[in-house]
């Protein structure tokens, strides 16, 4: 298989497999002959990248154990890609002379998905070669060949090589016709396979859309042939598929019937479960040993359970029957009346008694009963539980499960659904698959086995999963008929599969899988669907995005992030009409090879404005500035500075970019500098303005509440001399010592590390006096989340998106330094409060602050300190002026009372006085941007904005509420409302069922700030009052006479003064309301 065989011709030799004890009745290290022969059309190979790699093993004696064959593409020292299949026949049904003949898949790398033409130019230079050898699943190791082989190719066999045939460079429309006809003349000679391999690597040399346009036309006529039939290496994965489904599922009805108390059903389960992983190791095709242990380590907890448990009725019974007969010969005799009467718990528990008897004739016998009622009693199974557990395991749905093959994908899911999929759609499907993997420059199975599509029944899922070589569609209906795969649910996941552009932030994941769905849709000509994605995400991105006070890093999943990526080639991509997405195309590859790859939150988007720079020119600098995006005028210098260094040999001079203050070089090359010389911590304080000046308390935690949204003593107070009780801690203020829970690192990273902290809320405490008032920059990095409060106003909050790229001049990830996230804030004169709370998930936390002034140097003169604050508690003075001005005072007696709200979805009414939504089917939008299996998204029924004629310009104000309630109230409030669909569009106040009682949520935006404590419902006849007041920035909300927030700080939304009310259903309902505001 080099480049100088011809077409077909067949490359055999003998291989002598050096596998040690494979061999029945051989010792180990005895080698097991057997020969090998492989064929492949060399020419289509080269012409297609594609063909069918034949393998034939003639072995020469039995094999013991159940092998893979692994194969291995390698250009140079870089492997390519690996496989490992099981053959259809397990290698231990292979008979002595016998040969096993199948075939494969084999693909040669797509060259133009590499990112650059230096890359594509490089492996160009560079043999491909394919190497072979067996692998032992078990043992998890490599088995060579015996044949002579290099020293250096351990385990591997050559088998081929051949100079790659690239398929970069462009062809004419001519030369492209040319390949349309030789194609189409292929499908009439019968090699249709070979005709569709033609043009799909033709179209990857094009950058033209409108020539792929014509290759589009060409695949959709010669593609309408059989795919090639599901081999062994596509089999061993469909069944691996289809057990590890068969395995979630029982899983979750194990864990139901465990809650409920049915051990011998979840056991019988289990080990069902652990029989399947042993039966597919064993068979080399589900091959992880760890599973197997995992499984067994999960019946061995449910046994203990089995024999440990035993009701107080039964204990009784036995605490009656020692007492009575005592560690005797009666005891043991009554034990094996229990046997016999299937009362396996107690007898048990007598046998364990007797085993410990000073007879040791006596104990010796009871011991061997006693294993024996374990054994018995492990084994009776209620006949409910039996049939129950039985259910699961042999559900319709496993013997209607089946697969189909496409040109591109497996398809997985129940007989009648997969086999009635049009076959137009399929061919769609697959052609969206060669649009998308060029489009991104990566295909995500480049060893030939082709991606699954699961349509799984059982999957409690109205959505789908995408990634790897793999889509997960759940809630398949088992009836469903003409189903169809190219749909934008199916686009959107496949993108997944395909897109690794990073670094990215955490919204444009999903944002670049909807914008390749749009993309495809308009590539294949759906122009209905591709009309109405355009507009949808684009409109997303205004309205959910530019129009909200949001943080750039909070950019929203889906339709806000796709409109962001739409936008540039909606503003300056197109000509005339037409969308030109060779521009993207050129970007997807310029952003993966792109040096800087910086991931932090403030730096991901200057790569991202240099590449998108290049492609769409001058102006997208521009836009992304109006997008909130942390990039200065001097940046457009700065960026091209970036690029250069970041492939140069040496660290760049921080002086250099002294001019570019919106650039990270100085300050990384700075910490690079600490970090190497190993500073004191005074150097990394003077040259990065890292505070050193440190009190901290903690760990709060009540195991009910999220810890980072609960309100905590020290945000109220911060008194030194008081305690706290938390649970298993008691809390104090402490300075950083020597030893745990609190220390400073050499780099400022002050760490925590208390007993029982998963799951808590920290707190640090600093001030500082720069002298004079000045615009501060803070950098931070915490483990895992922190919220920043400056003279107890609310700053921010920010969750590292953990991302491993930091950029080419920073220190490695070991050195924890801010500057992760970046805040704007003013600093008065004279000493300023700064507070963190760190919230913490697992593990240990910690947290680093530097101030700078906006060039990020650090600020002359400023002076941290540990001392105790001015004042102790938070609270505003009460001699703030102005005085509570009714806007709205409202019984609701009338049925036209109603009319003070414009109603958006459902609907409200007046009758007997009291005011109630009318509808409870869930449908104002909610939550718009969260999806995740397993995510409830309950969302209100009835939605209405107040009138604006009572909210128009309103600032601080007052709003209470009559609530009635037949059970427990659920509403939500929103203020500072954008004044649309959305309930979740400015702050909100959503006041729900907890428990036994009630809890409140403040959210801004949909994500949590603030979260109340757990409080009582009590019904008030003339209506529970329900008052939120917002004054100076300041939150309060009342419920009756409980508080449940205490004038917690919000960042106010400036510009909107929109009050909105949702419900749920009609049991909330409303007897008054009175809006008041301070003049």
């Amino acid at each position: 298989m080099s480049a100088q065989i011809h077409a077909k011709t067949r490359l055999a030799f003998a291989a002598l497999l050096a596998l040690p004890g494979l061999v029945k009745g051989q010792a180990p290290g005895a080698r097991v002959p057997a020969e090998l022969s492989t064929q492949v059309d060399a020419q289509e190979l080269q012409l297609t990248g594609r063909a069918q790699l034949e393998l034939a093993f003639t072995p020469r004696a039995k094999i013991a154990k159940p092998l893979l064959v692994r194969l291995e593409l390698r250009s140079g020292s870089r492997r390519i890609w690996r496989q490992d299949h099981a053959p259809a026949t397990p290698t231990t049904h292979w008979e002595p002379d016998r040969v096993v003949r199948y075939k494969i898949p084999l693909t040669l790398p797509q060259d133009s998905a590499a990112p650059d033409s230096a890359q594509q130019d490089s492996a160009a230079k560079q043999n491909l070669e394919l190497w072979i050898c067996f692998y032992d699943p078990r043992s998890k190791q490599q088995r060579p060949l015996s044949q002579p082989r290099s020293p250096r190719s351990g385990a591997f066999v050559k088998i081929g090589s051949w100079k790659p045939k690239g398929t970069s460079g462009s062809l004419s429309a001519e030369a492209v016709r040319e390949q349309i006809k030789k194609a189409e003349s292929w499908a009439k000679e019968g090699r249709q396979q070979a005709a569709w391999n033609l043009l799909t690597r033709t179209h990857r040399k094009l950058e033209d859309y409108e020539l792929k346009a014509e290759l589009r036309d060409g695949l959709l006529r010669v593609g309408r042939f059989a795919p090639r039939p599901i081999g062994p290496v596509e089999s061993m994965i469909v069944e691996g598929r289809i057990l590890e489904e068969k395995r979630r599922y029982v899983r979750h009805i194990a864990g139901r019937m465990l809650g409920q108390d049915k051990l011998h059903g979840a056991l019988y389960l289990l080990k069902m479960i652990g029989g399947a992983l042993e039966e597919g190791l064993g068979r080399a095709y589900i091959g992880d040993l760890n599973q197997v242990r995992r499984a067994q380590t999960r019946i061995e907890d449910v046994e203990r359970r089995i024999k440990r448990r035993i009701s107080p009725e039964q204990q009784a019974v036995v605490d009656a029957e020692i007492e009575k007969k005592g560690l005797t010969p009666r005891l043991l005799h009554s034990a094996k009346k229990y046997m016999q009467g299937g009362e396996y718990s107690i007898a048990r528990r007598m046998l364990q008694a007797l085993s410990r008897s000073p007879d040791t004739k006596l104990g010796s016998k009871s011991l061997a009963l006693f294993h024996l009622a374990e054994k018995k009693l492990l084994a009776a199974m209620p006949t409910e539980e039996k049939r129950e557990a039985d259910a699961a395991w042999d559900h319709p749905a496993w013997a209607r499960t089946k697969a189909i093959p496409s040109h591109e994908f497996i398809v997985i899911g129940p007989e009648t659904l997969i086999t009635s999929i049009p076959d137009m759609s399929k061919l769609r499907f697959d052609l969206a698959y060669l649009y998308l993997t060029d489009l991104f420059g990566r295909v995500p199975n480049p060893e030939g086995d082709r991606v699954t599509v699961y349509f799984k029944e059982l999957w409690d899922f109205g959505g789908g999963v995408g990634g790897g070589k793999r889509i997960d569609i759940g809630k398949a209906d088992p009836d469903s008929r003409k189903t169809k795969l190219d749909n934008g649910l199916l686009y959107h996941e496949l993108v997944h599969c395909i897109d690794d552009t990073r670094p990215v932030l955490g919204g444009f994941r999903e944002g670049l899988a909807e914008f390749g769905a749009a993309f495809v849709f308009e590539a294949l000509g759906q122009r209905t669907p591709a009309r109405w994605t355009y507009v949808h995400n684009l409109r997303a991105f205004q309205e959910d995005y530019l129009k909200r006070d949001l943080e750039y890093w909070r950019i929203p999943n889906y339709g806000p992030s796709a409109g962001f990526f739409l936008w540039f080639i909606e503003n300056y991509g197109k000509k005339g009409q037409r969308r030109q997405w060779q521009l993207y195309r050129r970007f997807f590859r310029a952003y993966r090879s792109d040096a800087v790859r910086d991931g932090r939150s403030p730096s991901v988007v200057r790569a991202l404005a240099y590449r998108l720079g290049e492609q769409f020119g001058p102006k997208v600098f521009d836009d992304l500035r109006r997008f909130r995006f942390p990039l200065r005028d001097s940046d457009r210098q700065a960026l091209q500075a970036e690029q250069k260094e970041a492939v140069g040999e040496y660290l760049p001079e921080a002086e250099d970019f002294a001019p570019f203050p919106g650039s990270p070089v100085p300050r990384d090359v700075r910490a690079f500098e600490l970090a190497e010389d190993r500073a004191p911590l005074g150097d990394w304080a003077a040259r990065l303005g890292i505070i050193t000046q440190w009190r901290a308390i903690g760990p709060f935690k009540d195991g009910h509440s999220d810890p980072g949204a609960r309100v905590w003593p020290p945000e109220y107070e911060v008194d030194f001399s008081k305690t706290y009780d938390v649970p298993r801690n008691t809390a104090l203020w402490k300075p950083p010592g020597p030893r745990p829970p609190i220390r400073l690192g050499p780099s400022g990273w002050l760490s925590f590390d208390w007993n029982y902290m998963e799951n808590s809320a920290i707190y640090a405490l600093t001030h500082l006096n720069p002298g004079q008032g000045t615009d501060a920059r803070l950098w931070l990095r915490a483990d895992d989340e922190v919220t920043i409060f400056v003279n107890d106003k609310l700053i921010g909050q920010y969750r590292g998106q953990q991302s491993p790229l930091l950029g080419p001049w920073r220190p490695g990830r070991g050195v924890m330094i801010a500057d992760a996230i970046v805040f704007d804030t003013r600093l008065a004169p004279g000493r300023n409060k700064v507070l963190l709370k760190i919230r913490n998930r697992y593990g240990k936390a910690g947290v680093v602050l530097a101030v700078s002034d906006t060039a990020g140097n650090p600020i002359p003169g400023l002076v941290a300190d540990n001392a105790a604050p001015a004042r102790i508690s938070h609270h505003l003075p009460d001699t703030l002026s102005g005085k509570w001005k009714r806007r709205l005072n409202l019984s609701f007696e009338k049925r036209g009372s109603a009319r003070v709200f414009v109603v958006k979805q459902g609907g409200f009414r007046v009758r007997q006085q009291q005011l109630f939504g009318t509808t409870k089917n869930g449908a104002v939008p909610w939550r718009k941007y969260t999806v995740r299996p397993g995510f409830q998204r309950d969302a209100p029924s009835n939605f209405a904005w107040l009138h604006d004629r009572y909210t128009k310009e309103l600032g601080d104000f007052r709003l209470t509420l009559g609530l009635l309630a037949k059970t427990r109230p659920k509403l939500a409030l929103c203020f500072q409302g954008q004044g649309h669909q959305d309930p979740l569009s400015g702050w909100t106040l959503i006041l729900h069922p907890d428990g036994k009682g009630l809890r409140a949520r403040l959210e801004r935006y949909g994500r949590l700030l603030y979260q109340s404590a757990r409080v009582e419902w009590k019904q008030q006849e003339k209506g529970t009052p329900l008052r939120i007041e917002l004054r100076e920035s300041r939150c309060s909300v009342w419920l009756g006479k409980l508080q449940l927030f205490d004038q917690v700080p919000i960042r106010e939304i400036a510009g909107k003064s929109a009050i909105g009310l949702a419900t749920w259903n009609e049991a909330t309902q409303l007897k008054w309301m009175r809006l008041e505001t301070r003049g």
